[in-house]
């Protein structure tokens, strides 16, 4: 629909309706033949008549100047009887009764020879009284001129009962004054056919977008905004709209200063100003401020004309609302139109909140544990078992004296408590001693950590053959078959590369349906310092992260964080919360030491791959040893070859190489982190061409999801082979008129039946 189209439906809807009938017809008709026919009649009246009607027009002259003028309101049009008339012929009754009024004068000031000299003085037009008289006949032949389409329509047989403005259902009162004020005096005067959209009404002020007719520019001044609807200028902005034929117009109740001086409104005026027009969270508004405990709540709610709240990065919120970022937080709501922010006096996660016994993080048997606390004062909740999804995997990320190590603690000791096995793997080999206690394997140092790796892919593999010998899919912890965590301390150390980063890989990418989920603890989320782009798509896709304080370099590096994270900058994470109010000091005292009590030891964001980042704090444990006591360490009982001696001497002595061959055993696509998925018998050394992708895919699909009537469909072998775009085209026909696969219907191919199928 054009915005001509928009302009006319509004303008039929808002102004009054001018119907071509008896009464419209009977005004055109008066208004052509009363100068001619009252100046006629004027030797025949009597003086006092002749006064009287001289009185009568000079009157409704003024009503038609008035209105020509625009200086009637929409309202008092309303009420005037023919009103719509009055205002549509605006520009003809008030010629009509210019020239009537100055027939009537002529014949009251001259007499007769007045009014038969102005009638028929053109027949002596050399002189004065013949030009006057020509000029008069010649703005009386106007009127029929530009009455003339009025006259050609016929009328309607029924006249309309509601001459009015006819109102969109819904419409308030002031919402009708708006609108109407603007058809009747802009949009169809000096902003012609400028089409206004009401998009906020709200008693504090209201804003509308304005366009102009299709390939204008719009011609809207704050000025002619002010005059037109009486308000002050300075509570009147002009915004630029999309294109050069749009703006948008805020007026406000009162003036802008007065706004933000005010409680709640105050915040709300704040919002609006340094929030919502400078872009931080474009097209949003305060719709509610709570209050409680030292804490400020907003409902944060998006404009009419916005899908959504976008998700505001926290450092520029707060420098927006002049507060901290460790005392402002930002959730997200299930409405993707509503969102809460907490400014708070002082931080609640300052108070540590230490732990009071296993049972407190205990993962539960839906394999959920509580890890802390966020600012909102609901409970930082950790997943590492899904029903559906199988084992979950997690990152914790952050700078050294950031509190990893406490986390990692804690998520140890939920899952020893719940009965979950552990084998750790420790570059170091002193980080974190009590978690070495808790473990059913670990190993540590930098000769001895990949030890552990290689155990934990021995598992990885027997699992594996366990699952397709018993075809089991989903896994579901049992005593005997317990949840597995690998955790890898100081990643960096041992997954850059070679068999460590490609033991990680594969436990990223296979250990879920086996129950095997895998932790990593890092400095940054760099792909190639934490086993390769597979772990870190696996932690970011179907994972927890938990960012504590990290170093501002790490912020800059491209892939260092996820896109989500980087919207709280978790580099701006104070070392000290007295040290986040310090920004007056430039020198510090280096040998002055920082209180233990005043540390942001385990303050960061926490997100699983559904919810974006959350301010939180984890719990206070200061060691794990004390709450051991009574608790045995759980062991993989299903791994045959435990508690062998020799076998396990094999296993951690023995290199993991890279399989030659594509295993269809090992689920996902079919190949091995190193080289691209590939026909079985590919060599290592050889690049996959996109063909052999193609191909790898399907038998993978065909392995785990079986015979499908329709075939698999294109998305779904663009994720199997990582073949996409229009090279994924080009295979599939290629692979078809081979005769390698089979085209089931647009959109849809499968491998051809075996010889068995046929």
């Amino acid at each position: 629909m054009t915005t001509d189209t928009n302009a006319q439906q509004q303008r039929r809807a808002l102004t009054p309706e001018i119907e071509v009938g008896r009464p419209e017809r009977a005004v055109a008709l008066g208004s052509i033949f009363a100068p001619a026919a009252v100046t006629a009649a004027m030797p025949i009246l009597e003086s006092s008549a002749s006064f009287g009607l001289t009185l009568a027009t000079g009157g409704y002259l003024t009503l038609a100047t008035a209105a020509y003028t625009q200086q009637i309101s929409a309202r008092v049009l309303e009420m005037i009887p023919g009103g719509d008339i009055l205002h549509g012929h605006r520009s003809t009754l008030m010629l009509s009764s210019a020239l009537t009024t100055s027939g009537l004068v002529a014949g009251l000031a001259g007499g007769d020879a007045g009014s038969l000299g102005l009638l028929l003085g053109f027949l002596d037009v050399p002189s004065v009284e013949g030009l006057a008289s020509l000029t008069w006949w010649g703005a009386t032949g106007i009127l029929p001129l530009k009455l003339r389409k009025v006259l050609a329509r016929r009328g309607s047989k029924k006249q309309r009962k509601k001459a009015g403005p006819k109102l969109i259902p819904g419409m308030s009162a002031r919402e009708r004054d708006i609108l109407l004020t603007w058809a009747h005096f802009a949009s169809d005067g000096p902003a012609k056919d400028h089409v206004m959209t009401l998009r906020v009404l709200r008693p504090d002020r209201w804003e509308a977008a304005i366009v102009a007719p299709k390939g204008k520019p719009v011609q809207v001044r704050a000025e002619a905004i002010s005059a037109l609807y009486e308000v002050p200028l300075d509570q009147v902005e002009i915004l630029t709209g999309a294109h050069a034929g749009e703006c948008l117009v805020i007026v406000h109740a009162q003036p802008r200063a007065a706004v933000t001086q005010q409680t709640p409104s105050g915040i709300k005026g704040l919002w609006e100003l340094r929030v919502a027009k400078a872009g931080v969270l474009p097209r949003s508004y305060v719709d509610d401020v709570q209050a409680r405990d030292g804490v400020t709540g907003l409902i944060i709610r998006a404009n009419e004309d916005a899908p959504s709240l976008a998700q505001p990065n926290v450092y520029d919120l707060a420098g927006a609302l002049r507060t901290r970022p460790s005392l402002l937080a930002y959730t997200p709501t299930t409405n993707p139109r509503v969102g809460h922010v907490l400014l708070m006096d002082r931080n609640p996660l300052q108070d540590k909140r230490p732990i009071t016994s296993a049972a407190d993080v205990a993962m539960s048997a839906s394999g959920r544990m509580a890890l802390g606390m966020m600012a909102t004062g609901r409970k930082a909740v950790l997943q590492l078992v899904d029903r559906a999804l199988g084992a979950l995997h997690v990152a914790v990320v952050g700078t050294t004296g950031a509190g990893k190590g406490g986390v990692i603690q804690l998520i140890c000791l939920g899952v020893h408590v719940a009965g979950s096995a552990i084998i750790y793997a420790d570059p170091k080999g002193s980080s974190n001693p009590t978690v070495e206690d808790m473990a059913a394997y670990s190993a540590g140092g930098p000769d001895d950590v990949i030890k552990a790796l290689r155990v934990a892919n021995a598992v990885l593999d027997h699992r594996i053959e366990e699952s397709k010998a018993t075809k089991t899919k989903n896994f579901t912890p049992t005593p005997e078959r317990p949840h597995i965590l690998v955790v890898v301390d100081e990643a960096p150390e041992i997954l850059n590369g070679g068999e460590g980063a490609y033991i990680a890989s594969r436990l990223s990418r296979l250990g879920r349906s086996v129950g095997m989920s895998l932790l990593i603890a890092s400095q940054t989320m760099l792909a190639d310092l934490i086993g390769g782009s597979e772990v870190r798509q696996q932690i970011i896709g179907g994972g927890t992260l938990i960012f504590l304080r990290v170093a501002k370099e790490v912020v800059s590096l491209a892939g260092a964080i996820p896109e989500k994270f980087k919207t709280v900058d978790p580099s701006q994470i104070p070392i000290s919360w007295s040290a986040d109010e310090d920004e007056e000091q430039i020198f510090y005292d280096e040998t002055q030491e920082i209180p233990e009590h005043d540390r942001t030891y385990g303050l960061g964001y926490i997100a699983d791959h559904t919810t974006s980042p959350q301010m939180f704090r984890a719990s206070d444990m200061e060691d794990a040893a004390p709450y051991l006591s009574g608790i045995p360490v759980t062991h993989p009982a299903d791994v045959p070859w435990w508690h062998d001696v020799e076998a396990l001497a094999a296993i951690e002595n023995t290199v993991v190489k890279k399989k030659a061959t594509v295993s269809d055993d090992e689920g996902g696509a079919g190949f091995e982190p190193g080289y691209e998925p590939g026909e079985p018998g590919l060599s290592l050394l050889k690049e996959p061409t996109a063909r052999e992708r193609v191909l790898a895919g399907l038998t993978w699909l065909h392995r785990e999801m079986g015979d499908i009537e329709d075939g698999y469909p294109v998305k779904e072998i663009e994720f199997a082979s990582k073949v996409a775009g229009q090279t994924l085209q080009n295979v599939l026909g290629d692979l078809t008129k081979a005769g390698d696969i089979i085209r089931v219907k647009k959109g849809h191919y499968a491998l051809p039946p075996s010889d068995d199928q046929d």
